[in-house]
């Protein structure tokens, strides 16, 4: 029956690029070898195998992912040396650690790295920024100077004096708001309610004093970055490569020792989206603050035979060694230029994927 059997197989197929996208190849292709298994011990000769299996699948529709050969090589070479989790990813996130020293804590330093680790772009990505500012209160007396000031350092005369009488009265009604604020010492007691002098002398006169708030910008703090991440190795080799990853995470976050006295500083770190770099967003030199691993994030104990878990969650802090400020933003003619050329690589139409048979059911690299 050929026929029914190209159905079986164009449905497979159609099945495997929405396990593909749901990232359930693992899980899926472990159901399907035990379903094997069961069909095997009565039929020794029908053998079935997953059709999303990427072991299962030609080198080259593994590796080129409808990439053109200019995309392929520029990927080959960012993961060139680089610890990867998985090895393969469209959105990424390069983190690329130095030793500290005075020649790498400003961005753009040649030294070589210590390690280079690339990750899969979060799920949850924003960026923030925060300023300070203070609210001092001048007064009375500094406040009508500092507006008076203010207003002639503007050109603006319309809240000046414009006769010794007005200056007059102005002085009179700066002295009696200083006045007002100044009385203090004498409280009066009633039971349980108690009323200051400065109380009653707005009472009577039917006026508080203006504290003359002002906004005055203070600073500007460092931003920090976090990163989250679930991470199931689907192989041995998985397994080890993300051993190592976090080994040195650890290892590029915490200080070392020169002597019994003095501790030597970590690592810096310079952090990257791909494959655009700097986009979505830019992120000035680094250094580790915080990283903490969950060996058990399903709730409850899952090891391999060798003793190592199933599932790891490992969240990064990160915080920059330099303020951000705007001369750090790109200028907006840029950002213009960057919109236009979003905008044509929008309107240029896809590439025709590849035709898909039987045989060649195609994969992807996603988990």
């Amino acid at each position: 029956m050929p026929s029914a059997i190209d159905s079986i197989y164009s449905a497979g197929s159609s099945i495997a690029d929405k396990v593909q996208s749901l990232n359930l190849r693992e899980n899926v292709n472990a159901g399907v070898n035990k379903f094997s298994d069961a069909v095997q011990s009565n039929f020794p000769s029908l053998s079935i195998k997953s059709l999303f299996s990427s072991g299962d699948l030609p080198a080259n529709k593994q590796s080129s992912n409808g990439k053109s050969p200019a995309e392929a090589k520029s990927e080959k070479q960012v993961f060139a040396g680089a610890l990867a989790f998985p090895s393969a990813m469209k959105y990424y996130t390069k983190f690329t650690f130095y030793e500290y020293d005075k020649k790498v804590i400003n961005q753009g330093s040649k030294d070589q790295p210590t390690v280079t680790i690339i990750l899969p772009m979060p799920n949850d990505l924003h960026e923030s920024f925060a300023v300070g500012y203070d609210e001092p209160a001048l007064g009375p007396v500094l406040g009508a100077a500092a507006d008076s000031l203010i207003a002639a350092i503007r050109g603006d005369t319309s809240g000046l004096p414009s006769s010794a009488g007005d200056a007059f009265d102005s002085i009179v009604k700066a002295g009696e708001a200083a006045a007002l604020n100044g009385i203090k010492g004498l409280s009066l007691e009633e039971g349980s309610n108690k009323a200051s002098a400065r109380a009653i002398g707005s009472m009577a006169l039917g006026k508080a004093p203006n504290p003359h708030l002002a906004v005055l910008f203070s600073n500007i703090g460092l931003r920090t970055h976090s990163f989250s991440y679930k991470f199931a190795p689907a192989s041995v080799s998985e397994l080890q490569n993300l051993k190592k990853i976090i080994s040195h995470l650890k290892t590029r976050m915490l200080p070392g020792m020169d002597t019994s006295m003095l501790f030597t500083f970590p690592d810096v770190c310079d952090i990257e989206f791909g494959p655009n770099k700097d986009k979505p967003y830019k992120i000035k030199r680094c250094v580790m603050e915080s990283i903490n691993v969950n060996y058990t994030p399903m709730g409850s104990p899952a090891f391999f035979k060798t003793g190592d878990p199933v599932m790891v969650d490992i969240q990064m802090t990160f915080k920059e060694t330099s303020v951000f400020t705007r001369v750090d933003l790109p200028a907006p003619e840029t950002q213009n230029q960057s919109d236009a050329e979003t905008d044509r690589l929008a309107r240029k139409p896809a590439p025709t994927p590849p035709t898909r048979t039987a045989t060649d059911p195609g994969a992807g690299n996603a988990r």
